[in-house]
């Protein structure tokens, strides 16, 4: 489902079983985008990529469209296509999100809470002034 509202739009896509929501229907994975409209997306990285092709050269970019399906399996992707016009000289912030939502709204929540300049640069001092702190409590086995 696309919904447009200040100032940005996002897309909630259908509960991925693959990634273990199975007992949670109500949770959703959105992609939001902040300073303009998404035009159309990939979920399949094979529609992204196209037969025969690598990340180096996928069909999606060189077309300039995504093909807009939703499509669950294995080899999933998250491609947001942002169609964007800056005049010259034009400086522009745009915010990309991409997460998982357990109720309704929560996406818009979540981009009018992170979706400006300020909040953002906080946010990365914070992480760059604790990343020591951050990165020793994960442990990877």
């Amino acid at each position: 489902m696309e919904t447009g509202m200040a100032n940005y739009s996002f897309k909630r896509i259908t509960t991925n079983p693959s990634l273990g929501f199975r007992d949670n229907p109500d949770i959703q994975i959105f992609n939001a985008f902040k300073g303009g409209q998404i035009v159309g997306y990939e979920t399949n990285i094979d529609s992204f990529i196209g037969e025969g092709r690598s990340m180096v050269n996928p069909i999606a970019v060189e077309k300039g469209v995504c093909t807009s399906q939703y499509k669950s399996n294995a080899d999933s992707c998250s491609v947001m296509q942002i169609d964007v016009v800056l005049n010259p000289s034009e400086i522009r912030d745009f915010f990309v999100f991409l997460g998982v939502e357990s109720y309704k709204n929560e996406s818009a929540n979540i981009v009018e809470l992170y979706g400006n300049t300020e909040t953002v640069r906080s946010e990365l001092g914070f992480l760059e002034n604790n990343k020591k702190s951050i990165t020793n409590a994960i442990r990877i086995f």
